[in-house]
């Protein structure tokens, strides 16, 4: 199995004539080229730069993203809401057992119009964008993650889930399950629920996309059915079919096979445009003691070149930044965000109790 990636900001025609599994797929190749830190201002243009209020402390941050009604912080056990330039205006929700209350954030996702968030992988909640709940629901499988798109929410099963399908399909207005499909085989169902919550959904006008870790396509959904759009081929070091075909024991048999093949495991975060791509995924350790080392790649399509590093730089801050310095998260799949220590900026002055700083950025 390739690992893959959306081109669909580089050639929207690739989309159109998506390939099914089974059929030639679209492959675009990594060359292997590591470097110190990779230099963001190529790929990305810096659009705003926003310093979050420090008068509710953050911890480490999950995920960013943003609408016309301010910027949504998935910070711990909760959702916080911040204006475009920082100030803090409130909080998705809150924690509690009561109705419109959540134990544990598994999840969240952002519209338009409304904030979806999964809790505990088993309850689905729907609130507004100033944070009040208004509907949900219990779903009867562990979803891993979940994305509001136009009328509908697609949500996937991330776990060992019995004959489960791998994607339902709810009305946003009923919550009532429209659809489910794809079936996740013997040999999947084996290793799915190791990913935790490693699905992502990334959205853009008309498209809605899907990938995953460990198994590396990205997938375009529709209301019926998923298809593959394209693949990536990292230098050759991708999982082989032979990988997912395994039925395997437990999780340690799963990395022992990704240590043994040195693989790339997963492409993590992405965001593509005009022939560019930026990336962030996970390879193999040089020794079985060590863990899974994130690492973000570069790719310009337009004259076949690529880099690799396992930290990256960005003009105007003080130092290059690792990935577990970083929170990495999409908009779309063109807009980027990043947040990162308060320190790492210009004077690199930082004093105690500063929350990260989020860098919004777009694909050149």
């Amino acid at each position: 199995m390739r690992v893959s990636l959306l081109t669909a900001f580089i050639c929207f025609s690739l989309i159109l004539s998506a390939c099914s599994r089974g059929e030639a797929e679209k492959v675009i190749s990594l060359k292997h080229h590591v470097v110190d830190s990779l230099d963001l201002s190529r790929v990305l243009r810096v659009t705003q730069v926003v310093p979050l209020d420090n008068s509710v402390p953050l911890g480490s941050i999950t995920r960013v993203e943003r609408n016309q009604a301010g910027i949504f912080v998935w910070s711990g056990n909760r959702v916080y809401i911040f204006s475009d330039e920082g100030k803090i205006l409130g909080q998705v929700g809150r924690s509690g057992r009561g109705p419109g209350e959540y134990v544990s954030i598994s999840n969240f996702s952002l519209s338009d119009h409304e904030v979806l968030i999964l809790d505990g992988y088993t309850r689905l909640l729907i609130y507004d964008l100033s944070g009040d709940f208004l509907r949900g629901i219990d779903i009867p499988y562990y979803a891993s993650a979940g994305k509001i798109f136009g009328d509908r929410i697609y949500l996937d099963s991330g776990y060992q889930n019995g004959n489960e399908k791998k994607f339902h399909v709810y009305s946003l207005e009923t919550l009532e399950e429209e659809n489910s499909y794809q079936e996740i085989n013997d040999a999947e169902r084996t290793y799915r629920h190791f990913m935790r919550a490693e699905h992502y959904y990334v959205s853009e006008d008309n498209l809605l996309l899907y990938h995953e870790g460990l198994n590396n396509r990205i997938y375009q959904l529709y209301p019926d059915r998923a298809e593959v759009v394209c693949s990536f081929d990292f230098w050759g070091n991708t999982p082989p079919d032979s990988f997912f075909e395994h039925k395997y024991e437990n999780v340690r048999e799963v990395y022992h096979s990704l240590f043994e093949g040195g693989y790339v495991s997963g492409v993590q975060k992405f965001a593509s445009g005009r022939g560019k791509f930026f990336l962030r995924y996970d390879k193999a350790p040089e020794t079985k003691t060590s863990a899974f080392e994130a690492c973000f790649a570069f790719l310009d399509s337009t004259d076949g070149s690529s880099c690799q590093s396992e930290r990256v730089y960005f003009p105007g801050i003080t130092r290059a930044l690792s990935s577990e310095e970083i929170t990495v998260s999409l908009t779309s799949s063109k807009d980027i965000s990043f947040a990162f220590p308060a320190d790492a900026l210009l004077d690199g002055t930082k004093s105690e109790g500063d929350n990260p700083q989020l860098l919004f950025a777009k694909i050149l």
